[in-house]
Parts: structure tokens; sequence; C-alpha cells
């Protein structure tokens, strides 16, 4: 269970905002955080 902790996110939010009319996508793991616009995911 601990590696799946950092393999995969524990939360995944998604947020619309003024400042991120596209959304911003935050992916939060056990050791550390990143996020990335939601219109570069793919």
């Amino acid at each position: 269970m601990h590696f799946i902790s950092h393999v995969f996110p524990i939360w995944r939010i998604e947020l619309d905002a003024p400042q991120y009319p596209e959304g911003l996508a935050l992916h939060i793991y056990a050791n550390k955080m990143g996020g990335m616009l939601i219109s570069s995911m793919g």
C-alpha cells in the first residue's frame, strides 16, 4: 500500500477560477504535490 500512494495520487482536485479560465488540476501524492492547466492535459 505504501508504494501505491507514491505512484498514484491520493487526491485529484479540479478548480475553475477567473485566473484559470480553462481550469487547473492539482494532483496530491503522499510525498509530493503537482498540477497543470487542464487545457494542457490532452
